[in-house]
């Protein structure tokens, strides 16, 4: 729910509303409680700022939706779940995250090793050994190998999604189409006109959903579940970030979806963005260190993160950030990379994650050290832009040259008129 209110010396006659903590854009809590004598009046002192200020909040037209505009300085409430400045995470807090790390590590290990859950490390992990694996699929190449599984300590369906396989031409080709299209409205029923996505991310997903969406349903009401759980890091972080979309929009309000992702590159525009916080209220993007895929598309070819971020250095260093792509404080990965571009360092880009996990196709003992693949990797996503800009740059020309020629043509044309 989102007010606009603002700070009133006295408090007078309003809507009663649920006991419940905001936090404003400028960073102030405020706690709602309900009024007295029959929703009609406040009791006195039921609207209060942790600085003392007392909120007068007054019903608008349309109805359910409450603004005040007096001394002309509103501001916007928040829900809890959404905050305002940057904010220190503790150990406890970052462990959160964890077991989404380790499903996300446990996507590189491939059909052999997670179809039984024997894939070093993740699946041995205490916590996810009852895990059970429904489904699996892709091909490791131009589709990224992804399953789907039921968590009974969560009591939830958990989809987890590889990322780029640096060996495998297809697989990078995901990454290198950066150019932007609009979701299929037969998988994304109602999303807004305005909304486009990277189309190698939007490509590979295509190929993953329908299978997903069926082993999603058939363990939701086999186990009477009403929880989903969706990762992935890199491609795979893409690809939880549409996947997590797409379940939302495809199994009914009563199902809560919620995803972490972890170095994610940028998926769509803005209008892309503001739809996914709007439509995904549970969603977190961890980003490690240095890492440069996170900045990947570049925000200058129309591509912006969802809300979420994460930002860690070391587990003694972690912050959450506001907004998307938040530049505001050194701190959060916009700030940091783009303005230190020195320090951007590739093996960032398998962490260390929450818990002290690291994420590549290494970790599972497959291909080569874990610094040769997300070395491949961070290329590949600099390869992507780098490509995207010079055929931009390249249209471009050719159109400045089919103008001079054309306006050379029409020049010539009057130049004999004239003359004949």
């Amino acid at each position: 729910m989102k007010f606009l209110v603002f700070v009133a010396l006295a408090v007078s006659s309003s809507l009663a509303l649920p006991r419940q903590n905001y936090r404003t854009t400028l960073g102030d809590e405020v706690e709602l409680l309900p009024a007295t004598q029959d929703n009609r009046e406040l009791a006195q002192g039921s609207r209060k700022m942790t600085l003392g200020h007392e909120v007068e909040i007054l019903p608008a037209d349309p109805p359910r939706k409450h603004r005040q505009s007096l001394a002309s300085k509103e501001i916007d409430l928040l829900p809890e779940n959404a905050i305002a400045s940057v904010t220190s995470l503790n150990d406890q807090q970052l462990d959160n995250y964890r077991s989404y790390a380790l499903f996300a590590q446990a996507a590189y290990c491939g059909e052999a090793l997670v179809k039984p859950w024997s894939c070093p490390g993740a699946c041995k992990d205490n916590d996810l050994v009852d895990f059970k694996v429904e489904m699996t699929g892709g091909n490791g190449a131009d589709t990224p190998f992804h399953f789907v599984g039921h968590w009974p300590k969560k009591r939830a369906v958990v989809v987890s999604y590889e990322g780029t396989n640096p060996q495998v031409w297809d697989s990078v080709y995901n990454d290198l189409v950066a150019s932007k299209r609009k979701l299929a409205m037969k998988r994304f029923p109602g999303m807004p006109s305005g909304v486009e996505v990277h189309e190698g991310f939007a490509d590979a997903h295509a190929r993953t959903a329908d299978e997903v969406l069926e082993a999603t349903k058939k363990l939701l009401k086999s186990h009477g579940l009403t929880k989903v759980m969706v990762t992935g890091h890199s491609l795979g972080g893409a690809m939880a970030a549409l996947g997590s979309l797409f379940l939302k929009m495809n199994l009914g309000a009563e199902v809560h979806v919620e995803a972490v992702t972890f170095g994610m590159p940028r998926v769509g525009n803005d209008a892309f963005a503001r739809f996914f916080d709007k439509t995904i209220n549970d969603f977190k993007r961890v980003n490690a260190g240095y890492d440069p895929v996170p900045h990947l598309p570049l925000k200058l070819m129309g591509f912006l993160h969802p809300k979420g971020e994460v930002h860690i250095f070391n587990e003694q260093n972690a912050v959450m950030c506001p907004g998307n792509d938040y530049e505001g404080d050194e701190r959060c990965t916009a700030k940091t990379t783009i303005g230190s571009l020195v320090h951007i360092n590739a093996k960032h880009h398998a962490g260390v994650y929450p818990g002290g996990v690291r994420i590549s196709r290494g970790e599972c003992g497959l291909h080569g050290a874990p610094a040769l693949d997300v070395a491949r990797d961070a290329a590949a996503f600099l390869l992507s832009h780098v490509a995207d800009a010079t055929i931009n740059s390249i249209e471009e020309n050719i159109a400045d040259l089919k103008s001079l020629a054309k306006d050379g043509i029409s020049s010539a044309k009057h130049f004999f008129e004239d003359r004949f």
